[in-house]
């Protein structure tokens, strides 16, 4: 599960593109499903072993995902993200 979260619906909306378009084409990987036309709150693509959702910062603190996977080992995130956000639990 991949959680992330977008500052419009415009960029929600490039970042699942994007995601769908690099799976396609690094590992000719196609979605199950896709949900990214319709809400502007959580948008989600499931390509069945990982399901990536991408949030409104609003929707993200009101459904409250990252809290389901409390005990979930905190591993080092060495991509580029705000400071004081480097860890992610997997």
């Amino acid at each position: 599960m991949v959680l992330a979260t977008g500052t419009s619906a415009r960029q929600m909306r490039s970042v699942c593109d994007e995601v769908a378009e690099m799976a396609q084409e690094q590992h000719g990987e196609r979605p199950l499903s896709e949900d990214v036309d319709q809400s502007e709150n959580w948008m989600l693509i499931d390509f069945v072993d990982v399901v990536v959702h991408v949030f409104s910062q609003d929707a993200r603190q009101f459904y409250d995902l990252d809290s389901l996977w409390g005990d979930a080992k905190v591993v080092d995130w060495n991509g580029s993200e705000p400071a004081g956000e480097s860890q992610k639990r997997v």
